[in-house]
């Protein structure tokens, strides 16, 4: 597949293995501390936040940790 074509989507890692079982690329970023508030921002403008993903209080409680002390919401 020519690489301009290609189309990326975020899913469940496990639907994502379901839906293509013999491709199972990620991708892992490591961002330095001063670097990480605009991706992170980004993020979470397009709904992407712990809670989005895991749904748990647990979860929920990160996202507004994240939006209270790095995004400073």
């Amino acid at each position: 597949m020519n690489q301009a074509n290609e189309t990326f989507f975020f899913t469940p890692q496990d639907d994502a293995i379901l839906l293509m079982p013999d491709d199972h690329r990620m991708k892992k970023y490591i961002l330095s501390g001063k670097d990480r508030e605009k991706p992170l921002q980004d993020l979470h403008t397009m709904d992407i936040t712990d809670y989005s993903i895991y749904g748990s209080e647990e979860s929920l409680i990160r996202m507004l940790a994240c939006q209270e002390v790095v995004l400073n919401r």
